[in-house]
């Protein structure tokens, strides 16, 4: 599992991977460490997000942030709150939304200072409108896959601008 979300954290998370790898022996250990919990969110979606998940996604996201920073190099120590979000997102896609710093920041969850609260602030803010997207008759099948295509669109890559 660490050899493939390495080859997709450097490839999607390349312009922050570039300066040095991550510990994949930590990732490993943290990943045994919280499987039970990961597993548990692999089965849900999005919309059964409750206030009784924030800590296990705390959780996880504070063992997360260690294992995936840089490792050697002059950028030694610094911490990807996106890469751990991509990470989660990759082993719980229904669940975990995916996020890059332009997201967080148009959502109003910039994560400087705390990225574990501020990712359970954007998890509850896409969680509702995904409710609210199934509310006006979309499927709810691969609803966060949508919004999570939408949101690279319209933010990371400023592809999408509404006519006037």
């Amino acid at each position: 599992m660490v050899d493939a979300l390495k080859v997709l954290l450097l490839t999607w998370n390349g312009a922050f991977y570039r300066y040095g790898p991550f510990d994949e022996e930590q990732l490993e250990r943290s990943l045994r460490r919280h499987w039970r919990l990961i597993d548990g969110f692999r089965r849900r979606n999005i919309k059964g997000l409750g206030e009784k998940d924030h800590v296990a996604i705390a959780q996880l996201f504070d063992a997360l942030l260690p294992a995936l920073r840089i490792k050697t190099g002059s950028n030694r120590g610094r911490r990807s709150p996106v890469g751990v979000a991509k990470t989660l997102h990759l082993l719980a896609p229904r669940f975990f939304p995916a996020w890059d710093n332009e997201i967080a920041r148009r959502y109003g969850c910039t994560y400087t200072s705390n990225p574990a609260h501020a990712y359970l602030r954007f998890c509850e803010e896409i969680r509702s409108r995904a409710m609210d997207l199934r509310t006006k008759g979309l499927p709810s099948r691969r609803l966060l896959k949508r919004i999570d295509e939408y949101n690279y669109v319209k933010y990371t890559k400023n592809w999408y601008r509404r006519k006037a």
